[in-house]
């Protein structure tokens, strides 16, 4: 079973196979896309399908109370959260490029479904008390 820490690494190589669009500036929705060429880098494709098949083994031995697997995009969203160190919330996950297929509804059920399965908790700030943050629990394993 993978520790939390382990998840923040999948977060990072999640980001990594998707490097073939990066994001320079997320925060205002600005993404540079690489250049165009007829000409595929398959080295960096290899790579990004080794980082794919680590992160859905760190998928598959998470040990959820259902016994079912997170789907893509509640894997993505703890990958994520985990990212922020609990700067995230339901909004800023909402207005993220990365999910922006997904609807309010969607990400708040992805949310309700890490909450109930303890992989993350909410926070209340302590300058704006209707602002709840989230943030991932951490691991007792060491």
């Amino acid at each position: 079973m993978y520790d939390v820490g382990e998840i923040v690494v999948g977060g990072v190589l999640l980001a990594s196979a998707y490097g073939l669009v990066r994001a320079a500036d997320f925060n205002n929705n600005v993404i540079n896309k690489p250049k165009r060429s007829n000409m595929l880098d398959t080295t960096a494709l290899k790579k990004a399908w080794n980082e794919v098949l680590i992160l859905r083994t760190m998928n598959d031995e998470l040990h959820l109370s259902d016994g079912k697997l997170l789907t893509d995009l509640e894997f993505a969203m703890l990958c994520h959260v985990t990212h922020q160190s609990g700067k995230v919330n339901i909004t800023s996950i909402v207005n993220h490029p990365y999910f922006s297929v997904a609807s309010l509804s969607t990400v708040k059920r992805a949310v309700a479904r890490l909450i109930g399965e303890n992989l993350i908790y909410v926070v209340n700030t302590s300058h704006d008390k209707r602002e709840r943050m989230l943030a991932v629990k951490e691991s007792d394993l060491g």
